[in-house]
């Protein structure tokens, strides 16, 4: 078993756990409302499908989850998202599949990850 302090550690249950899936819901709605104004879509969160952890000067959360578009055709999404004491950021949002990532505040994720004074 790997220690939970290090490396990605997948989420289990997390259904279950009321602060953690609202940590998690939070999450990918804010990924989704990024990607939906980068890419001039307009996709609602449905659900989490999996997620996993890192912990770092915080906790970036990877997350794949579904959306559904304006004919209520659904989509599996991916994110990474840093939470840090009540703030939350996230660093890149795409369609699962796709080879294009739309990345978002990447100056202050890789600042605040790496704990660099930018």
């Amino acid at each position: 078993m790997r220690d939970q302090y290090s490396g990605l550690v997948p989420i289990l249950d997390f259904e279950k756990d009321p602060r953690q899936y609202r940590r998690l819901t939070q999450s990918a709605t804010l990924a989704i409302a990024d990607y939906n104004s980068a890419s001039k879509k307009n996709y609602r969160f449905v659900n989490i499908e999996m997620a996993v952890r890192e912990l770092v000067n915080g906790v970036i959360y990877h997350i794949t989850f579904q959306a559904r578009n304006a004919e209520k055709k659904c989509e599996t999404f991916e994110a990474t998202v840093l939470n840090k004491r009540g703030m939350r950021m996230v660093a890149k949002t795409r369609m699962k599949g796709s080879d294009f990532w739309y990345f978002f505040s990447c100056l202050s994720y890789f600042a605040i990850y790496f704990n660099l004074n930018l």
